[in-house]
C-alpha cells in the first residue's frame, strides 16, 4: 500500500486532504467497529455509517482535529455528495489493483471437477447377483424361538 493524498475543496473554499495510510484505515475501522473490507463493501451499498467512517479515516491523518461529528456535519452539508465521491479516488490511490507481471491468483473453485461432488466416479456397489443366501445356524435357531 502506498498512500497518496487527494484534496477536496468545499464550496465555501475550505480544503480537506484525504490520505488513506495505515493509521487512517485503523481510524476508519475503529470509528465503525468493522474491518476495512466491510467498510468498503458497506459504503458501496449505501451504508451511511460506513461511508462516514471511511471519510473520517481518510481525513483524520491530515486534519487531526477532525472528529466524527465534524464528518457527519460535512456529509449533511451541500458538499456531502461530493465529499463521498472524492473519497473513492483516495482509496484507489492507496490500494491500486494488481496488474502486470504478478496478477492475483485465482481462488479455489476454478477449473472443472471430476464429477459433480468433486470426487472421481467409482465402479459403484456390487450386488450379490440375486442369489439367495444360505441361512446361518444361529439365524434359524432364532426363528424357531420366535414361533
Amino acid at each position: 500500500m502506498r498512500p497518496e493524498a487527494k484534496t477536496f475543496r468545499t464550496k465555501a473554499g475550505k480544503e480537506y486532504v484525504f490520505l488513506f495510510s495505515f493509521a487512517g484505515i485503523v481510524a476508519a475501522e475503529d470509528a465503525a467497529n468493522a474491518s476495512f473490507s466491510d467498510l468498503i463493501a458497506g459504503a458501496a451499498n449505501s451504508r451511511v455509517g460506513y461511508l462516514a467512517a471511511l471519510i473520517y479515516g481518510g481525513l483524520k491523518a491530515c486534519q487531526p482535529e477532525l472528529t466524527l461529528a465534524d464528518v457527519w456535519e460535512l456529509m449533511q452539508s451541500e458538499d456531502g455528495t461530493a465529499l463521498g465521491a472524492a473519497m473513492w479516488p483516495a482509496i484507489e490511490a492507496a490500494m491500486p489493483r494488481r496488474t502486470g507481471e504478478n496478477p492475483q491468483k485465482a481462488g479455489s473453485g476454478t477449473g472443472s471437477r471430476s464429477s459433480p461432488s468433486g470426487a472421481k466416479k467409482s465402479s459403484g456397489r456390487r450386488t450379490s447377483g440375486g442369489k439367495a443366501r444360505a441361512a446361518s445356524p444361529s439365524s434359524s435357531k432364532r426363528q424357531g424361538e420366535e414361533s
